[in-house]
């Protein structure tokens, strides 16, 4: 409710939303069915970005967006591939020193060359885990 309250306070618009009936697609997958970057255009790719909506915390640093973050800790932890994931991990996330309005710029900035990673249309696909439940009840 802090963070609520804080984003309301410097007149910033969010929504809060279940996750649990669509998924969209933030990746593709290779031959091999490991997930891949997009190759699109940052500016196409923010268009149509629901994650520029959901900042996140990882590692002790803030990043722009949960995809950002997520790539980063899944390089981090070896379940993605540096040299595959290279167009994202250029991204500075922020230090926990960082001050109020270095934050609120950072935020309110539009798109970074990072977003090149995320697709530039929006596709949806079923959850997985829904999708495995139903398999294994079944």
């Amino acid at each position: 409710m802090r963070v609520c309250t804080f984003l309301e306070q410097n007149d910033i618009s969010y929504r809060l939303s279940k996750s649990n009936a669509k998924w969209r697609v933030f990746h593709q997958l290779d031959e091999y069915g490991f997930p891949m970057p997009f190759n699109s255009s940052p500016q196409d790719a923010f268009a149509v970005c629901t994650s520029k909506l959901c900042p996140a915390l990882a590692s002790n640093r803030l990043y722009k967006c949960t995809i950002l973050a997520s790539i980063n800790e899944g390089v981090r932890e070896g379940s993605l591939s540096a040299a595959s994931w290279k167009g994202g991990l250029t991204y500075s996330p922020l230090s926990p020193d960082a001050d109020a309005t270095t934050i609120l710029e950072h935020f309110r900035s539009e798109d970074v060359k990072e977003c090149c990673i995320c697709p530039d249309k929006i596709v949806f696909v079923e959850p997985t885990q829904i999708q495995n439940l139903n398999k294994s009840v079944l």
